[in-house]
């Protein structure tokens, strides 16, 4: 299930789901890599935070399309 906004941390300002399900709030804009799968920050130190539902995508959500910013 997509997280809200309201849940953020703080210091989160992008929101974007991997193909395994999982959701995933970044510190900074991340980037989609199509062999795994998954958002990756572009920086090392990029904070990112791993929530719920991971292995989980129901309704078979195409992950490379759920990229969104803070609003």
């Amino acid at each position: 299930m997509k997280p809200d906004w309201k849940d953020a941390p703080e210091w989160a300002e992008w929101l974007a789901m991997d193909s395994d399900g999982g959701w995933n709030f970044h510190e900074a804009e991340p980037f989609w890599d199509q062999a795994d799968g998954c958002w990756y920050g572009r920086e090392v130190e990029d904070t990112a935070v791993q929530l719920g539902g991971y292995d989980y995508n129901p309704d078979e959500t195409d992950a490379s399309s759920t990229l969104e910013s803070r609003p």
